[in-house]
């Protein structure tokens, strides 16, 4: 009998069957329905194992689903939240799709969001460290109930399936919380359950981790996170037992820097730039794995904060025509010092992509603020630099999108930072397609306003417990002053004969030192050169690194038609050129009206058929005459192309009818098509 003994536990110890994962199904293809379905508001599942397929009796302390790989970048955010429930059971199916297994029968097992990395992979199993371990008898069959509720709708995603051939898995999911005690009729019963993974207790060290990412091409900052896995076998036998891990030790440039910590993820923080060495070591009760193989990465300057995967509708949100934020960054969490910031990324949902945002602008400034006191406390435009202007269209891809600042800023690193964008594009994208944010209960670090707004004067906003996750590329400061000017072309579009009409140039200084400028350094040539001027109201000016002054220049136009001429500025023995443009109206042009405010009509882009009427009174056009030629200020551009007639009439009435009675005896002075591609008149 003993001899019996010794040769079984031989042969488990040479076959692994004492090890701690048990591979109860493969991923064999995908779903979207179970263990949960994440598009809609709620989820109920219950899925079928039977013994064959487990196999082994003893304490469930981590049980895992299998993320697939799926391109239309379906994540699970903070707010899914999760509840697992496990149970014995002697049935092996599901007769018919109200036959749940009451929820009584069943043990809660965990309760709380999912444990995702940010960014999340696919391909990957997904852990559940289990409040409450189960104890398996490994003579009855075992049920799985999920439920979820998931706040954010951020996508579907698609997990890994095994056909079983029977009805073995029921699921429901709607738009409303499922009373579990007494749950509807499922939509779907199924021959198929979820890929699924057990973890009993430790009886054998692990395999040596995988490393994923950063790879040896890969430009890292710190902020950033180093991901492995441990990884299980590849075949289709049902059931298979592999070693497992509880904790890993992380090793940098041969140091440990990480001992026994849960997680197969380590964020990196205060590592030189330059090349650096990792690896990772798993282990458990029994003992430690063999080490991974050692990688190799690239430390830049820079920092990444926030992984949360919440949905706050920061920086901005696509599907409002109309957003302005501000979110503040704490020093301690930047600490980037003599490193201008460059590239600014936000991390993206990759919920499809967006039709191009036309006209977002970013602001950077230092500030002593913590939080947002109120709706009204915003930060003034005034006190931060215009780091970014111009079209930014986000792609079907998850990840973090990179913006190239048009002006570097350079971080004090003794205040605080504020980045502030305001999204006017007068389009709206599909809803779900967002920014990752991160949590801050307690702390209001973002306001926001979703309205037609002056940025430059807000009215009151909506507080936010969050940030959007940033991360930002740094660069070098050069040790004598560097000009740039911006922008490289001046186009006024139509300039009011007669009337100063001004705009800006910007002049950084890109280096160290000071950069000295004066009226001196700056002259205007070319053939319209004396109907251009320079408002010196800022010079001269002496520039530290990286600060700019803005140089106003205005157009004063009495030569009807096409005009042009060069700012010319000369600093240390080289030239900067701004070419100036504008079109001259004919004397006798009438503006009417001087606000800032902006609306769809009269050409909308989001509407097919629309009808728009204006009244104008005599005392705004100030005369009699014929009207030869009509314009509209454009504020936002875009390559719809949008079909118009235009009527003009006069009347006495004081109060407009509708559009369909006002163009009755009115004249068609004007059809075609126009296409919204500059902004201005």
């Amino acid at each position: 009998m003993k001899r019996l003994t010794l040769l079984t536990a031989l042969i488990m110890i040479f076959f692994g069957l004492g090890a701690t994962t048990v591979t109860v199904a493969k991923p064999i293809t995908s779903s979207y329905h179970i263990p949960a379905y994440t598009y809609n508001y709620s989820s109920y599942s219950q899925q079928i194992y039977t013994q064959s397929m487990i196999n082994r009796q003893g304490e469930i302390t981590k049980l895992r689903f299998y993320l697939f790989w799926h391109t239309t970048n379906g994540s699970l955010n903070n707010s899914h939240i999760w509840k697992v429930y496990l149970g014995h059971t002697t049935r092996s199916t599901f007769a018919y799709n109200s036959d749940w297994v009451p929820i009584a029968n069943l043990t809660e097992v965990f309760h709380g969001g999912a444990p995702i990395n940010l960014p999340p992979k696919g391909g990957e199993w997904l852990e559940f460290i289990l409040d409450t371990p189960f104890v398996y008898n490994n003579v009855d069959n075992l049920v799985v109930a999920v439920y979820t509720v998931n706040h954010n709708m951020a996508g579907e995603v698609s997990w890994g399936r095994f056909h079983t051939n029977q009805y073995t898995a029921l699921c429901h999911n709607y738009g409303y919380e499922i009373d579990l005690y007494n749950p509807p009729e499922a939509n779907n019963r199924v021959m198929i359950v979820p890929a699924f993974q057990l973890v009993f207790p430790d009886t054998e060290v692990p395999v040596a981790p995988d490393l994923i990412s950063p790879t040896p091409d890969d430009n890292w900052v710190n902020g950033q996170p180093l991901d492995w896995i441990l990884p299980h076998a590849n075949n289709y036998y049902s059931p298979v037992f592999e070693p497992d891990a509880s904790g890993y030790d992380v090793y940098i440039d041969g140091a440990l820097v990480s001992e026994n910590q849960p997680g197969n993820r380590y964020v990196i923080n205060g590592l030189e730039p330059g090349e650096h060495t990792w690896h990772v070591v798993a282990r458990n009760n029994v003992g430690f794995s063999p080490p991974s193989e050692t990688g190799t990465f690239n430390v830049v300057p820079g920092k990444a904060i926030g992984d949360g995967s919440e949905d706050y509708k920061l920086p901005i949100y696509p599907y409002s025509r109309y957003s302005y934020t501000q979110s503040i960054y704490l020093q301690s969490e930047i600490d980037i010092e003599n490193h201008p910031i460059e590239k600014l990324a936000f991390y993206w949902n990759g919920r499809d992509a967006t039709v191009n945002r036309d006209n977002i602008l970013i602001y950077m400034g230092h500030t002593d603020k913590t939080e947002f006191a109120d709706g009204e406390d915003w930060i003034p435009v005034s006190e931060m630099t215009l780091v970014f202007g111009g079209l930014l269209g986000f792609p079907a891809v998850i990840g973090w999108y990179e913006i190239e600042l048009e002006t570097p800023f350079l971080f004090n690193n003794v205040d605080n930072l504020v980045i502030a964008v305001c999204d006017s594009d007068v389009r709206s994208d599909y809803m779900y397609r967002n920014f990752y944010c991160t949590a801050t209960p307690g702390q209001n670090r973002s306001i926001a306003n979703y309205s037609e707004i002056d940025h430059a004067a807000p009215p009151a906003g909506a507080l936010v417990a969050g940030f959007p996750n940033i991360l930002m590329r740094c660069g070098e400061i050069p040790e004598t002053p560097e000009i740039r000017v911006l922008p490289v072309t001046l186009d006024y579009n139509v300039a009011v004969y007669g009337k100063p009409t001004a705009r800006n140039v910007e002049v950084v200084n890109m280096g160290g030192g000071t950069l000295n400028l004066s009226m001196a350094d700056i002259s205007i040539i070319g053939p319209n050169a004396n109907e251009f001027s320079v408002d010196p109201i800022y010079l001269p000016v002496s520039l530290g690194p990286l600060q700019h002054v803005t140089i106003p220049v205005v157009v004063t136009g009495v030569t009807p038609g096409p005009i042009s001429a060069t700012l010319r500025i000369t600093y240390d023995g080289e030239i900067y050129d701004v070419d100036l443009d504008a079109e001259v109206t004919p004397a006798g042009v009438v503006i009417i009206g001087d606000g800032t405010m902006s609306q769809n009509d009269p050409f909308n882009m989001i509407s097919h058929n629309e009808r728009f009427l204006s009244l104008y009174t005599a005392d705004q056009l100030r005369g009699v005459g014929t009207i030869d030629r009509i314009a509209w200020d454009c504020t936002a551009t875009g390559n719809s192309t949008i079909r118009y007639k235009i009527y003009l009439k006069n009347t006495n009435e004081a109060v407009l009818p509708s559009p369909h009675i006002a163009i009755e005896q009115a004249t068609l002075v004007k059809q075609g098509q126009y296409v919204p591609r500059k902004l201005g008149w």
